[in-house]
């Protein structure tokens, strides 16, 4: 797992484990990764009212809302910028083979390259 970073109270830029390091007093969790709970309080983020890992409003399909910040853990990480600014492991391995690395709408026809080729192909062969 990469390590993340965030901006503590004074401003400064914080690198954080996201495993247990092998110094950690409890043994069972020495090289362990972190939950979203632990993460969130080492980053003082973890409100103090129960919340959920998930809320039904998150959980749903194309949920974006940018109105929404702190329902539940997942969407309050979700908006912190070192996981925003995460890429992917195929991002970045195609990228560094040179090529671009472009993504595309889900299930959107007239920009998916490869949709507008078999439309291209089906046209020519009728």
């Amino acid at each position: 797992m990469r390590n993340g970073w965030y901006i503590n109270e004074r401003e400064e830029k914080c690198t954080q484990s996201m495993i247990f390091p092998d110094d950690y007093p409890v043994t069972r969790l020495r090289g362990q990764p972190k939950g979203i709970k632990r993460i969130l309080e080492e980053r003082n983020l973890w409100p103090a009212k129960k919340i959920r890992l998930v809320c039904e409003r998150c959980s749903e399909k194309n949920n974006d809302n940018p109105e929404i910040l702190n329902c539940c853990a997942w969407r309050i990480m979700s908006q912190q910028p070192d996981f925003c600014e995460q890429r992917s492991i195929l991002d970045k391995a195609v990228t560094k083979a040179g090529h671009i690395f472009e993504r595309y709408p889900k299930f959107h026809c007239e920009c998916n390259f490869i949709e507008r080729y078999w439309s291209f192909a089906k046209r020519e062969t009728r």
